[in-house]
């Protein structure tokens, strides 16, 4: 074994690229081997870091122990394991070419991902493989070569020519299942394959970073991180079976034998049942008030138990409604030790630091048995750029997957989604089950979901959907037509009885309302709700509503959708600004939400004349499309035909839009991610040669691109509302990097996003309103004296009472 470096703890301890190599080349065989890849692994965590035996690096990690000026990634080491990579695996044939390639890309991306065509048509591929052998003379290059032939056999090159055929044969076969049109385009059918190549590039990619990590944190440290063992798993899936069992049980024990309840106990049975069937993709469709967190938790700990799954996944479209139910999840299962939180809005607050470094350990590994997670977080572990979120990325495999909401993928992801699915599905052993009362025709799209065979968990849902009604949709848009915050305000006074929502498109239209009512209604308490307020501000204004909801005052609140999806809170009666059906259902879930009308509550659709949606395509298009839903179909808006003629039109009008299209480079960022077609071309016609790899995806570049929402022109301003006074005080005085780390984490809760191009912006810029702190001038503050306590974000300048 030679002394050459890897790392360099800061107590002067030395760990040997040998070392470092053969062990991450054991984690990679031990996360591989679970999905079929063990040996492709292997091999590349074995070469990875065998760049590191170069003179230049070693001079290098030697000046930074010394303490002299270098600068971090200075030397390239990652690109002589694809050299050495195309030294031990022949390229023969297709598959070992594939092989040869997939490893070469993991082992130079393991710092970061590269492109292997360029956006100007470049090999960058090849590129970063050239050249790298000139920093070897002859005696290192002997060396490696011994490491490599003492560590890498013939048996672990032909094992791994194997699983990538094995995974090649899926590829296929999934790109068959999702194209079964005899007159379909085939360069649809080749992308899709080429995706799924890049999906598999993915996973090679995350276990190697992942394994990397694992043991340079370990080493630097002096920590193991523990791993829980597959029969330490068993037991706590049976343990967690137990618990949602006793759980439901003492459901059906402390509530009335109603109806309801009874249906509620059937739909649960059913999960519990249903867990027995092979992993597959599957529609949970319950209604609300049908007991969906519950009963999805039940199919998913006794699936994960029944068939040794490694984690369970919740994803929820919103804070709101992942909040509500990681709480519920929380209580039932008891264990905060095995349960993970990951999302902007979880807080830890441990003074010596130790509970912080925990979780911060847990969220960059994702290693956790259960991890409850946002939709956006989600999607950026499939498709963002990002070093961590790659690294993550191989935890969904052989795993159950609860995606809440679904229909809340943006239309523009859809493709990519529908195809990782497949993907994990098929290739990874994973189980992926949709929930929603409005179940999209992912199966009706260009590149379609594929569902198992029997696709659906409940059997008969008709029959919960009709027991569990509590409201009755009423078009008002073809009586009414058009409203202005005058007409809607007058239909509001007709229709007003003791408490009513309204709920509008736009924040401005909903500020425009509450203006008018506010100067109509005396006697009523108006609220308004919009991301003009802080998230804080939000919780606060809610649960006042909610307090006098019990009481039985008269209340009127007027919000944006932000109201629509996972906050328990119940009207009498629900007004909603037409738009997707959708968004219509998920209003009329905060209508007569527990039955307490004792009969059909209304819900009212009405078109607001006051709302602008030419930055808003999605609600743009869903608007337009359940206008012609509701001109078809005038007596029954609450039924499944109606959900599939929404979305067939729905779907139909954004067919173009969901391959995730870049109108600056004229692109699509399923090809970037798949077959590069223009890209190809543009390299052809620059070179006069067709370009020379399998991989040719655009991996950096999508990367960087990818934004599952638009916050490009996002910036976050920290407002002064209650508490965020005193830590906004406590920052500016602050010193230490890690109390600074805290207090900001502390004011995400009062922190509201504005568009940096929108008039709201500028104006409050042109007014001095909004300032850097002192800690950092990119740090944003606003003036407290343009926060206004009911309706938050304004630029009128608030009058001061002394």
């Amino acid at each position: 074994m030679t002394d050459d470096i890897a790392h360099i703890d800061c107590d002067g301890r030395l760990q040997t690229i040998e070392s470092h190599c053969i062990n991450v080349a054991a984690y990679c065989f031990n996360i591989g081997k679970q999905i079929g890849l063990a040996n492709v692994s292997y091999i590349a965590g074995l070469l990875h870091d065998v760049g590191k035996f170069s003179n230049e690096f070693q001079n290098y990690i030697k000046k930074a122990a010394q303490g002299k000026q270098v600068h971090r990634g200075e030397v390239n080491h990652s690109s002589a394991g694809g050299i050495f990579c195309k030294e031990i695996i022949q390229g023969t044939t297709p598959i070992e070419v594939l092989l040869q390639e997939i490893i070469s890309y993991a082992i130079i991306s393991h710092h970061g991902l590269n492109d292997c065509i360029s956006i100007n048509g470049e090999d960058k591929f090849s590129m970063r493989l050239s050249n790298t052998e000139r920093n070897f003379d002859k005696d290192i290059h002997k060396t490696i070569q011994k490491f490599v032939r003492e560590n890498i056999t013939q048996e672990h090159i032909d094992c791994a020519k194997s699983e990538i055929k094995k995974y090649f044969k899926q590829i296929n076969e999934i790109s068959d299942l999702m194209h079964t049109e005899q007159n379909e385009n085939t360069n649809i059918k080749k992308g899709t394959q080429y995706f799924m190549i890049g999906c598999l590039q993915r996973l090679v990619c995350s276990i190697l970073i992942d394994a990397d990590r694992r043991d340079t944190y370990e080493f630097m440290t002096k920590n193991r991180l523990e791993e829980i063992s597959s029969n330490e798993l068993e037991i706590l899936w049976a343990r967690y079976s137990d618990k949602v069992d006793q759980f439901t049980k003492k459901l059906s024990l402390c509530g009335d034998k109603s109806k309801i309840n009874l249906l509620r106990a059937e739909i649960s049975n059913q999960c519990k049942s249903f867990a027995d069937n092979i992993p597959g993709v599957y529609k949970l469709s319950i209604p609300t008030g049908g007991g969906k967190t519950i009963s999805g938790l039940r199919y998913a700990v006794n699936h994960a138990k029944k068939y040794h799954k490694k984690h369970i996944l919740y994803i929820a479209p919103f804070l709101s409604i992942l909040e509500q139910n990681a709480n519920v999840i929380r209580n039932i299962l008891n264990d905060d030790k095995n349960i993970l939180e990951h999302h902007s809005n979880y807080f830890i607050d441990d003074s010596n630091g130790e509970e912080l470094i925990n979780y911060q350990v847990n969220i960059d590994t994702w290693d956790s048995p259960v991890i409850l997670t946002t939709m956006v977080r989600f999607l950026d572990l499939l498709f963002s750029g990002g070093t961590q979120d790659l690294r993550r990325f191989h935890q969904l495999t052989d795993a159950v997957i609860i995606i809440d909401e679904v229909q809340s993928i943006p239309v523009h992801c859809i493709n990519l989604f529908n195809t990782m699915i497949n993907f994990l599905h098929k290739c990874c052993n994973t189980t992926v089950i949709l929930c929603t009362a409005t179940q999209p025709l992912f199966e009706r799209t260009q590149r379609k979901l594929i569902y198992s065979n029997q696709e659906s968990i409940i059997v008969n849902e008709l029959k919960y959907h009709d027991a569990f009604k509590r409201v009755i949709l009423k078009d008002c848009v073809s009586e009414c037509g058009c409203m202005d915050s005058r007409d809607i305000t007058d239909f509001i006074e007709k229709i007003f009885d003791r408490n009513l929502l309204i709920i509008l498109n736009t924040k401005h239209a909903v500020r425009k309302l509450y203006e008018e009512c506010i100067k109509r209604f005396s006697d009523i308490r108006v609220f308004q709700l919009t991301t003009f307020m802080c998230a804080q501000h939000r919780f606060e204004c809610l649960q006042t509503i909610k307090q006098l909801l019990q009481k039985k005052e008269r209340v009127l609140c007027i919000s944006t959708q932000l109201i629509e999806a996972g906050v328990d809170i119940s009207f009498q009666k629900v007004v909603r600004s037409l738009a997707g059906y959708d968004s219509i259902i998920q209003a009329a879930g905060r209508c007569n939400r527990n039955g307490e009308m004792h009969g059909l509550s209304s819900v009212y659709i009405i078109d607001d004349k006051d709302e602008i949606l030419t930055s808003l395509g999605t609600i743009r298009d869903g608007k337009d499309c359940m206008f012609s839903v509701l001109y078809e179909n005038k007596d029954n808006l609450l039924s499944a035909e109606v959900i599939k003629k929404y979305y067939e039109k729905f779907f139909l009008r954004n067919l173009g839009q969901m391959n995730f299209n870049i109108q600056s480079i004229n692109n699509n960022l399923f090809d970037l991610l798949a077959y590069n077609e223009k890209l190809r071309n543009l390299y052809f016609q620059t070179y006069q040669m067709a370009y020379p790899h399998i991989l040719s995806q655009s991996f950096k570049e999508s990367g960087k691109l990818f934004n599952a929402i638009d916050d490009q022109n996002q910036i976050g301003i920290i407002v002064q509302y209650g508490e965020s006074k005193e830590i906004i005080k406590r920052l500016n005085e602050a010193a230490d990097i890690n109390e600074i780390k805290l207090l900001l984490r502390k004011l995400q809760r009062y922190t509201v996003n504005m568009n940096m191009n929108s008039t709201l912006y500028k104006t409050l810029l042109s007014r001095h309103a909004i300032c850097g702190s002192t800690v950092n001038e990119d740090i944003k503050v606003l003036d407290e004296l343009f926060y206004d306590k009911d309706i938050g974000l304004t630029t009128e300048l608030k009058l001061m009472v002394f």
